[in-house]
């Protein structure tokens, strides 16, 4: 499964380990950011912003994906909110560029018939190739979001699935790639746990710190090795392996 590293701006070249990347659109006018995915390799794609409540027109949203020459787009979505998300999803409807771009669409609800709902909607969209599935659904269950890939890819017919986020069950991912069935996933985790000097080992989980795209770590320090040792851990457990080293 890939890997897509969601890193502060001064540890982007961990991020260039992987051939596989998460965009966010509010950081496109920072020069050091976007010209770091101008540049790096592989498969790009676009996030929406919703999960870090950063909201943006649609024609902006594609204005970006173009500039970026990114493969797929997050199609806009409401957190935990299944109406909401199908309300807006049948707004993008009219924007979407299919010969430009592939879509995941991003199940979302409350309970699981909400969730459910928003698949459905997905599965009849011809121009939604990709499902995203995101950690939010392990607040339903705290196994929901694993509970779901081998039904939904036995009934539904999308070309691909994605998660979106690492979840609290840190070890999360193991069960998923035992699969064989997840494209590849997102996540911040292996860094933020390392800002705090803890060990992705240690089982623990703690939230994304508010500053956290602006911490810089010196390269050598004890923090930059318990990060290091997170990322590459986090990529075993994925059965991804890093391509490099930046150390």
């Amino acid at each position: 499964m890939k890997v897509a590293l969601i890193t502060p701006f001064d540890l982007l070249d961990l991020a260039a380990l992987s051939d596989y990347h998460l965009l966010l659109p509010q950081y496109f006018t920072n020069t050091r950011y976007r010209e770091f995915y101008n540049d790096v390799d592989g498969y790009k794609i676009l996030d929406n912003g919703a999960n870090e409540k950063y909201s943006i027109d649609f024609r902006d949203l594609q204005d970006i994906a173009l500039a970026w020459g990114v493969d797929e787009i997050v199609v806009p979505d409401v957190m935990g909110d299944a109406q909401g998300t199908i309300e807006l999803v049948r707004s993008f409807e009219k924007y979407a560029q299919p010969d430009t771009f592939r879509y995941a669409g991003v199940a979302q609800g409350r309970t699981l018939a909400e969730v459910i709902r928003t698949i459905n909607l997905y599965h009849v969209c011809d121009w939604v190739t990709t499902l995203a599935l995101p950690r939010i659904l392990n607040t339903i269950h705290k196994t929901q979001r694993f509970n779901l890939i081998e039904p939904v890819a036995k009934e539904y017919k999308f070309d691909a699935i994605h998660c979106l986020g690492g979840s609290s069950w840190i070890r999360e991912v193991v069960a998923i790639d035992a699969l064989q069935i997840v494209r590849g996933v997102d996540t911040s985790l292996p860094i933020v746990l390392g800002l705090h000097g803890i060990s992705l080992s240690d089982d623990r989980y703690i939230s994304r710190q508010s500053n956290y795209f602006d911490r810089v770590v010196e390269r050598g320090s004890l923090t930059w090795k318990v990060i290091y040792d997170n990322v590459t851990r986090f990529f075993d457990w994925a059965g991804a392996k890093a391509p490099g080293s930046v150390l």
